[in-house]
């Protein structure tokens, strides 16, 4: 009976540091590989709790080495691209400019039930006003609305679509505001950038806005003009 006391008291911290490690999130904010992980570490540190013959090292060692692939998987995440949309996808644009994306929800197997759901969970059912829905990696839907007309001259609020992270083209971000990749290259060579991996993140929004942050650390923001085709 001790031997179960003790075992149980052992994997409850060994679990709840576990939890820690793996960062301040909701169950529902997992990525998938996180999700998968944090199932199995559960049901592998309860293994010696239901045999007292088993030692309680068969439930911690594995349990030890998922957290080691974890963090393999993070960093790798975070430095290459192809890793990052392997085990955690990309976002989907679902409604763009009040027009609902019927292709893309038909590849993701995405039920127009499922949009409306989601679209009243966040209490915006005119998809007329919406200007981007976005099936984030983790499942969750971001709903922007459109934010109105402003003065030609003054910043707008319409929303930032994300075109480089890391050096990397983001071709949802490309498909949102119909540009080439050609034309976000102009824009960056009138910006003083000739390559795209000394960008670190570069944001447009529909009418012009840009936010840029290099990889030094150096910050442009302000207002430039989608190049033409012959550009």
């Amino acid at each position: 009976m001790i031997n179960i006391i003790l075992k149980t008291i052992i994997v409850y911290f060994f679990v709840v540091l576990t939890m820690r490690l793996l960062g301040k999130k909701q169950a529902g904010q997992l990525q998938p590989h996180e999700l998968v992980i944090t199932l199995i570490i559960a049901e592998i540190a309860s293994v010696p709790l239901g045999d007292p013959e088993t030692p309680i090292i068969y439930g911690i060692a594995p349990a030890v080495t998922l957290m080691l692939m974890y963090s393999l998987i993070n960093a790798a995440s975070m430095r290459f691209s192809l890793v990052r949309r392997m085990f955690c996808g990309q976002p989907s644009i679902l409604i763009c400019d009040g027009v609902v994306m019927a292709q893309e929800l038909r590849r993701l197997e995405y039920s127009m039930w499922n949009l409306l759901e989601q679209l009243r969970i966040a209490g915006n059912t005119d998809i007329s006003s919406i200007h981007y829905a976005i099936l984030e990696t983790n499942g969750q839907l971001s709903v922007l609305a459109n934010t109105g007309s402003s003065d030609e001259n003054s910043r707008s609020n319409d929303s930032y679509i994300t075109m480089i992270i890391n050096g990397a083209i983001h071709r949802a971000g490309l498909c949102a505001l119909c540009l080439s990749k050609n034309a976000v290259f102009v824009i960056l060579r009138k910006l003083g950038y000739s390559k795209k991996k000394k960008v670190y993140l570069f944001m447009l929004t529909s009418d012009g806005n840009y936010f840029l942050q290099d990889v030094y650390g150096n910050v442009k923001n302000g207002r430039t003009h989608f190049p033409s085709t012959n550009e």
